[in-house]
């Protein structure tokens, strides 16, 4: 079962300059960071599962994991990577489970938060529904 807590101050500037986030505003990022926790994941613990409902997108912190569709590895994601993109966005559930091969560390960013983000800041949400758009064409 995945701990969740708050987010220690010294993991804010990682999280500032992810590329993903850079296109918000500082106190955009700053309260985007206030609604979001740290959460930590036992090895096989799925972050994600195909087909199911997400209420996160993650940004790993440590660890790896392994993104599964449809049975077959998909990619292999590691500290600075993202995932749920494609269902923070709303394109559609998750097209892959993502699962924790080591014990691993991530930001939870809750969908609604990215969302009403993506919705305020025009440059923000682009650059996500490219991410997802990315990740879907692989």
């Amino acid at each position: 079962m995945p701990v969740s807590k708050p987010i220690p101050k010294e993991l804010n500037a990682l999280i500032e300059v992810q590329p993903l986030l850079t296109p918000l505003p500082q106190e955009a990022r700053e309260k985007l960071i206030a609604e979001s926790s740290v959460m930590s994941f036992n090895t096989g613990e799925l972050l994600i599962e195909e087909d199911e409902p997400n209420h996160f997108l993650y940004l790993l912190l440590k660890g790896q994991a392994t993104a599964i569709m449809n049975g077959t590895v998909a990619g292999e994601l590691e500290a600075g990577d993202v995932a749920g993109e494609i269902s923070a966005i709303g394109m559609s559930p998750p097209i892959a489970s993502v699962i924790a091969e080591s014990n691993l560390e991530a930001v939870a960013f809750p969908v609604e938060s990215i969302i009403k983000a993506a919705h305020e800041h025009a440059e923000f949400g682009e650059r996500l529904r490219r991410a997802a758009i990315r990740r879907v064409s692989g």
